[in-house]
C-alpha cells in the first residue's frame, strides 16, 4: 500500500489500541450501567494521538421538533501524510432545556467510534435476541391492565409515549403480572411455562426502558 494511504493502515491499529469498553457509568434514575461519552472518549484519545490520528466531525444537518434534536454528522479521520476516511452516522438525543444538541452530538460520536473501530462492547445486548411476547398474552394482556386499576392503565399510556407503540404489549404485560403479585399470588405458584414468560416480559420491559434511555440520553451527560 502506498504511502498516500497511510490512513488505512493506522484505523486498525487504532482498533486494536483501544480494546473493549465495558458499562462503567450508573443511571441511578433507571437503575442501569452504560458506556458514558467519556468512556469512549478515555479509549479512544492515548490510541488516536499515538498514531498521529486526528477526528474532524461535520454537522451536515440539524432538525429541531420541540424538545427533540436528529442530527446527520460525518467524521474525518486523517492521517499525516493528507489521507483521510469519512463516515456518517445519524443520531438523536430529546432534552427539556438547551441540552438536545450537545447530547445528539455525544451519542453520535460514541456511536460512530463503536462502529468504525468495532470495537467491542462488554455487556452489550443484541437486539435481535429478544423479541415481543406471543399472541395470546398480548391478547389478554389489556383487559387484565384494566382490572388492575387506573393507574396502571396510564403508566401504560405514558409508556407507550416514552417508549413507542412496539413496546405497548410488554408493558400491558408487565402491569398484568404486576396485578397478580397484588392479588396476593406469586410468580413461583404459576405453571412453569407462565412463570417463565413472565420473566421473560419483565425482562424485555427492562431492556425496553434501558435502550429508550440511552437513545435519548436520559443519562449523566
Amino acid at each position: 500500500m502506498s504511502e498516500s494511504h497511510l490512513i488505512y493502515t493506522l484505523v486498525p491499529k487504532v482498533a486494536a489500541a483501544v480494546g473493549s469498553i465495558g458499562k462503567n457509568s450508573r443511571n441511578e434514575h433507571f437503575r442501569f450501567n452504560y458506556r458514558s461519552i467519556d468512556d469512549v472518549y478515555a479509549a479512544l484519545h492515548k490510541a488516536l494521538i499515538e498514531h498521529e490520528v486526528t477526528v474532524t466531525p461535520f454537522v451536515q444537518s440539524a432538525e429541531y421538533d420541540g424538545t427533540a434534536c436528529r442530527l446527520i454528522v460525518d467524521y474525518v479521520l486523517s492521517a499525516t501524510d493528507g489521507s483521510s476516511i469519512t463516515s456518517r452516522i445519524a443520531s438523536e438525543a430529546q432534552d427539556k432545556a438547551d441540552k438536545a444538541t450537545s447530547k445528539a452530538l455525544s451519542m453520535a460520536f460514541k456511536y460512530w467510534a463503536f462502529q468504525q473501530f468495532c470495537i467491542p462492547v462488554e455487556g452489550s445486548d443484541d437486539g435481535d435476541a429478544g423479541g415481543l411476547v406471543p399472541g395470546g398474552a398480548r391478547k389478554s394482556a389489556p383487559r387484565q391492565a384494566r382490572r388492575n386499576g387506573d393507574s396502571d392503565g396510564k403508566a401504560v399510556q405514558e409508556l407507550a409515549k416514552q417508549l413507542g407503540p412496539k413496546w405497548v404489549p410488554v408493558a400491558e404485560s408487565f402491569f398484568a403480572d404486576k396485578g397478580k403479585l397484588k392479588a396476593g399470588e406469586t410468580l413461583s405458584t404459576l405453571d412453569p411455562d407462565m412463570a417463565a414468560e413472565s420473566v421473560k416480559r419483565f425482562d424485555d420491559f427492562i431492556k425496553a426502558l434501558e435502550k429508550h434511555a440511552e437513545e435519548k440520553s436520559i443519562m449523566p451527560s
